[in-house]
């Protein structure tokens, strides 16, 4: 939810045990804690289905993060490889004109 321009949530810490959920407490102190899901006009159930919920979206958000990662270590490696051999094609033609330049001063 917004408030006053600033991202804000809610944190039902009961249900969170429930769920076998660990919040740390730096995130606690962000968050607005709720005691029961029924004193808010919810239904347990309810509250289980948010908490899946979020369990849910931190997966996807843990998986996406995962393949970023694994995907910046692929192009690193295709980079590292190209690099390698264009500087052995770099060194092969420099060799060469080098050879060809060395040879003609000897003749």
């Amino acid at each position: 939810m917004l408030e006053d321009n600033k991202v804000r949530f809610e944190v039902n810490v009961e249900a969170a045990k429930h769920a076998d959920l660990t919040i740390s407490s730096r995130l606690l102190t962000l968050a607005r804690i709720v005691q029961q899901a029924a004193a808010d006009g919810g239904s347990p159930n309810e509250s289980e289905r948010s908490l899946h919920q979020a369990k849910t979206d931190a997966d996807h958000v843990l998986t996406s993060g995962v393949a970023v990662v694994l995907s910046s270590q692929a192009f690193l490696i295709y980079d590292l490889i190209s690099f390698r051999n264009s500087l052995s094609q770099d060194l092969m033609t420099q060799a060469i004109l080098f050879g060809i330049t060395a040879r003609r001063r000897w003749l």
